[in-house]
């Protein structure tokens, strides 16, 4: 069985930890390589 399926939707669901590093701002770097890799599955 070796069928695609279409995808039409993908959820990431993320900590704040990972998102701030623990800190108070948003980590703009590590959010943007997370985007990249989400974008590179479609």
């Amino acid at each position: 069985m070796n069928r695609r399926l279409k995808v039409r939707r993908i959820v990431v669901k993320l900590g704040t930890n990972l998102l701030t590093r623990g800190e108070n701002q948003l980590d703009i770097p590590t959010i943007s390589r997370l985007v990249d890799q989400i974008a590179s599955l479609t």
